[in-house]
Formats: structure tokens, C-alpha cells, sequence
């Protein structure tokens, strides 16, 4: 299975449809994805897609799965997440850097460093929090007899 990433930053055009058909994966997971990138069949590309269950700060989608196949969404087990089941794989993607402090403070990459977003969050310990909450997103989940991977 050939997997692409793409952080999109809301910019969506011709050429960045262009580009997501030319590289032939089989899926892409992308973030923040502009609005206008979803046709009314909720298809971007012509590829199959679910969406994050909420938005950004600028309305674009926290996270997105797409899939050359038919895919079958999920609950999401956290609101910049997305999940689906394609081809038989649970499919679930998740950019952590891209979570909120309490506050609506971004972590932004600084998180990385272990740089404190304010409103008294620590970003390393909501990362944490973050994987954890999708870890029991995972063994509540269709992969709960299956062997987890960290």
C-alpha cells in the first residue's frame, strides 16, 4: 500500500489536485484541509475521503483520509482525527502538533522542544494525553483483537 502525507495549510487549486492523482497512492492523509477542496460528494480528487469531525481556527479540516477504494468512516476517536477501514485496514491519522492547549492556544511545532503553549499547558504532557486517547480509540475500535503498533 503506498501512502502519501500532505499538510495542505488551506491552499487548495488545480495543481494540487493534479498532484495527488500523479503520485498514485493508494492513500493520502492529509492536514488542514480547505473546505473548498471537498466537492458536494464529499470526494477530494476523485478520491473517496473522510474528514476530521471538527475544524481549525481558519475552518479548514484538522485531518483527512483518502482512498483510491471505497472507505468505510468511523467515529473519530478524537476531533483532529480521522478513521476509517479501507480494504480491510483500519486507517486512523492524527497530527498531534496540530492540537489545541485549553484557552484555544495552538502547540504549533514548538511542542517539540518542550516550549509551554500558555494557559498553563504543557504541551509534551497533552501529546501524551492525545496518544492515550487514541490508543483507547484503538482498542475500543475495530483493532481490538489485533496487535497495536507504537
Amino acid at each position: 500500500m503506498r501512502i502519501g502525507t500532505w499538510n495542505l495549510n488551506l491552499r487548495w487549486g488545480e495543481q494540487h489536485r493534479e498532484l495527488l492523482l500523479r503520485q498514485n497512492c493508494d492513500v493520502w492523509l492529509l492536514t488542514e484541509v480547505p473546505p473548498k477542496a471537498v466537492n458536494p460528494k464529499g470526494i477530494i480528487a476523485g478520491l473517496h475521503c473522510h474528514l476530521s469531525s471538527e475544524a481549525m481556527d481558519r475552518k479548514q479540516y484538522w485531518a483527512a483520509v483518502l482512498s483510491l477504494e471505497a472507505l468505510s468512516p468511523l467515529p473519530d476517536p478524537h476531533p483532529a482525527s480521522a478513521a476509517a477501514i479501507i480494504n480491510r485496514h483500519y486507517v486512523l491519522f492524527h497530527d498531534p502538533a496540530l492540537e489545541k492547549c485549553p484557552g484555544g492556544a495552538s502547540l504549533g511545532w514548538r511542542h517539540l522542544f518542550g516550549a509551554d503553549c500558555g494557559n498553563g499547558c504543557n504541551p509534551l504532557e497533552k501529546t501524551a494525553e492525545i496518544r492515550l486517547g487514541l490508543g483507547r480509540g484503538l482498542e475500543s475500535g475495530p483493532c481490538r483483537d489485533r496487535q497495536r503498533w507504537q
